[in-house]
């Protein structure tokens, strides 16, 4: 059981001082945190809040406008996670489609450096799909405010279908 391994006077300090951290938060509706403790001695060893990915996104405009704020704040606990995943070196992402803004913010807090999509889809999007155009359009410019290098592929991948929007079709 929990408390056999933290005893109420601790969780409460843990708690107070989770409260507390919430203050860090820009949020200025609702303010949340989320603490990782270590296993072996239960010490704080993550804390974060709801926050943006970067902050290039930490703007008031961007904590006004609800549409955009749920779309690219991370929860505290996605915050801390991610936080606690950066003490890993950083990586690359290839991925066939370019992302949304929900996921942008994630790439940036977990702090991969590179971003690779393939220019053939992000066409297709276009072409069919512009509303979504406007998110990754979006997301793209997140990611390069954050410092993430966004490559978008012109190749052709070839020998392989790929399902989009109900349509397959060949990359």
């Amino acid at each position: 059981m929990i408390t056999d391994r933290l005893s109420d006077d601790r969780l409460r300090e843990l708690f107070r001082y989770s409260y507390e951290l919430t203050w860090r938060s820009r949020d200025p509706n609702t303010k949340n945190s989320a603490l990782l403790l270590a296993p072996d001695t239960l010490a704080i060893c993550h804390e974060d809040v709801n926050r943006m990915a970067h902050a290039s996104s930490e703007t008031d405009a961007n904590y006004a406008d609800k549409n955009i704020k749920y779309r690219k704040i991370l929860h505290a606990e996605e915050a801390v996670i991610l936080s606690a995943r950066r003490d890993t070196s950083p990586f690359w992402m290839l991925t066939p489609w370019g992302c949304c803004l929900k996921c942008a913010q994630v790439i940036i807090a977990a702090g991969i450096r590179c971003v690779i999509t393939h220019n053939a889809l992000l066409h297709r999007t276009a072409q069919h799909r512009g509303a979504w155009m406007a998110e990754i359009q979006a997301a793209e410019r997140d990611l390069l405010a954050a410092g993430v290098i966004y490559v978008k592929w012109p190749g052709t991948v070839g020998g392989v279908t790929h399902l989009f929007d109900g349509t397959t079709w060949e990359p």
